[in-house]
């Protein structure tokens, strides 16, 4: 991220998984009246949704849209635009809640990890022995191969490792913390299911 320092902090500030921001918007909802308190209801309830929208760097930003093109697009094909939303809304509520409940780190998170992680886990549990096609340049020649998709959601999770996530983000800011993204992991194994359907794909599939 290139913007002024006092702009990224106040962005990061509105946007980011904080504990200590959260308390101190729940007490000025408190006392809030009128179009007061719907003003403070929304500061409160956006970065709960709003973290996952933002990136703290461009590659964590690559890494969390590749897996979603991969995992994420044959997800709403099965299930549906409106399903797979509750999917996606209900994994970053979860992720959120283990954030601010569990990590509770100072720094404010940002990030989809949490939601990306429920979302392979639904897709490794609907089509864990898919393969994916990759394209890589050879000077000016396209070479196609097939990769297994372990091996791409194994290189994710190298993304989200805490001190390389502190790497990458942008100043003041971090990636949801491990427990947030197993919580979203786990949440996708349960409620792909229950929203996504139960049928398996059997066979290697593609994407």
């Amino acid at each position: 991220l290139r913007a002024d320092p006092q702009d990224l902090a106040r962005w990061i500030r509105e946007f980011g998984l904080d504990a200590a921001a959260s308390q101190e918007r729940l007490a000025a909802l408190r006392g809030a009246r009128g179009t007061a308190g719907v003003t403070h209801a929304l500061a409160l309830a956006l970065p709960w949704l709003g973290h996952a929208l933002f990136h703290g760097a461009p590659l964590v930003a690559v890494a969390n849209s590749f897996a979603m093109w991969i995992c994420g697009v044959r997800l709403e094909s099965r299930a549906g635009p409106l399903r797979f939303g509750l999917f996606l809304t209900l994994v970053t509520l979860v992720g959120a809640i283990v954030e601010l409940a569990v990590v509770n780190d100072p720094i404010p998170a940002l990030g989809a990890s949490a939601t990306l992680a429920g979302v392979i886990a639904a897709y490794l549990l609907f089509h864990c022995a898919a393969r994916a096609r990759v394209v890589f340049p050879v000077l000016i020649w396209p070479v196609f191969f097939e990769v297994p998709v372990l091996v791409l959601v194994i290189t994710w999770i190298a993304v989200q490792v805490p001190q390389v996530g502190r790497l990458l983000s942008a100043p003041g800011s971090r990636s949801p913390g491990v427990l947030a993204v197993g919580a979203g992991a786990a949440a996708g194994l349960v409620l792909a299911p229950l929203l996504l359907g139960r049928k398996r794909v059997r066979g290697r599939g593609h994407r």
